[in-house]
């Protein structure tokens, strides 16, 4: 999913999937994921781990239906992780008390909180960024993922307007990829700010009308080669 706060016509709300060696792994989980994977023959049981930026519906809507559904067809050793603890028992009380659905081990629940380096699994490593898009201790966080010898960078949403938040580490080190979001700011504004970024290239996600429309205009000022994402583009690194 590619789209900004609210799903429109041929973008559903955001989510970005990794693979590699026939493992996925989730960014957000806005778009209604099982409804795809099912639509798509791809299986469920292949994700391994889901990574929440913060907890605006758009970003954790499919969630539900994803953790229900794996624990219907008993798919063991998904790790969900929420920015902070917060979040995390919020939802630990709406899955028990209203969707009477069991917490076990068939889905490990974390919190971030204020840690870096939240997983490893043999295959990637995620380290997380805490960011200012939501007004509360750790209540939003950015990804960087290391596979393969590959570094890519998700920004998730950053603060309103200014995305003074966004991160830095994007300045002192290379990586293969930076996924931006597009949406919580004006492009025509922020050019300088994205064009310091250390990166092969740019993919521009979480897109409003307004910088959709801008792209064409602004994105070439960029020294850096940039993708505006459409719903189910595979991009490989």
């Amino acid at each position: 999913g590619s789209s900004h706060g609210l799903a429109e016509e041929g973008r559903f709300c955001t989510c970005l999937m990794i693979e590699v060696s026939g493992n996925k792994y989730l960014i957000d989980a806005g778009a209604p994921v099982q409804d795809i994977f099912i639509n798509k023959g791809w299986d469920l049981k292949e994700i391994k781990a889901a990574f929440i930026t913060h907890m605006h519906d758009d970003h954790i809507l499919g969630l539900q239906g994803l953790c229900s559904h794996r624990l219907y067809i008993n798919a063991p050793g998904m790790k969900v992780f929420y920015p902070n603890s917060y979040a995390l028992e919020a939802y630990k009380k709406y899955a028990v008390n209203i969707l009477h659905f069991p917490v076990d081990d068939r889905i490990e629940f974390s919190a971030v909180d204020n840690k870096s380096e939240i997983y490893d699994d043999g295959n990637i490593k995620v380290k997380a960024i805490s960011t200012m898009h939501i007004n509360e201790e750790n209540g939003s966080k950015a990804y960087i993922i290391e596979a393969e010898g590959k570094q890519l960078l998700f920004t998730g949403d950053l603060k309103w307007d200014d995305i003074s938040d966004y991160p830095k580490v994007s300045y002192e080190e290379d990586f293969d990829g930076v996924f931006c979001e597009f949406t919580h700011y004006c492009i025509d504004k922020q050019v300088e700010r994205l064009s310091k970024t250390k990166t092969k290239k740019m993919f521009f996600y979480h897109v409003n009308p307004y910088n959709f429309n801008m792209a064409p205009k602004v994105l070439p000022l960029l020294p850096f080669p940039f993708i505006v994402v459409k719903d189910m583009d595979v991009i490989e690194f």
